[in-house]
């Protein structure tokens, strides 16, 4: 059962880059699975290209 208080402080989203599609897939469906897919995204991006949208994200 998942505590209702665990995404009570942080960040109010959280978005995973990955450069493989099978790692994208699944945060999405985990995220879909735990309900948290309001909070929880991924998108799939090409680590040789600019990141996309620079500067509207906090990084690590």
């Amino acid at each position: 059962m998942r505590d209702p208080e665990i995404l009570a402080f942080g960040p109010s989203k959280v978005t995973v880059f990955d450069f493989d599609e099978r790692i994208v897939s699944a945060v999405k469906r985990f995220a879909e699975k735990e309900r948290i897919d309001g909070v929880l995204d991924a998108i799939w991006c090409n680590v040789l290209d600019p990141f996309p949208e620079s500067g509207r994200y906090d990084c690590f």
